[in-house]
């Protein structure tokens, strides 16, 4: 899963790991449960934090 923000003008994205499990109903795919696992900060092209 990723995550993207803004903060002070300086754009962030974190890659999280996320295990994800759906239900089937009448009207299509839901999703039932999403845990969240450890997160990774991207770096920015320029070598510094994204």
């Amino acid at each position: 899963m990723w995550v993207g923000s803004v903060m002070a003008d300086n754009p962030r994205s974190v890659y999280l790991s996320a295990d994800m499990t759906y239900t089937r109903t009448d009207k299509g795919w839901r999703v039932q449960t999403v845990l969240i696992g450890f997160g990774t900060m991207v770096r920015g092209a320029d070598g510094g934090t994204a």
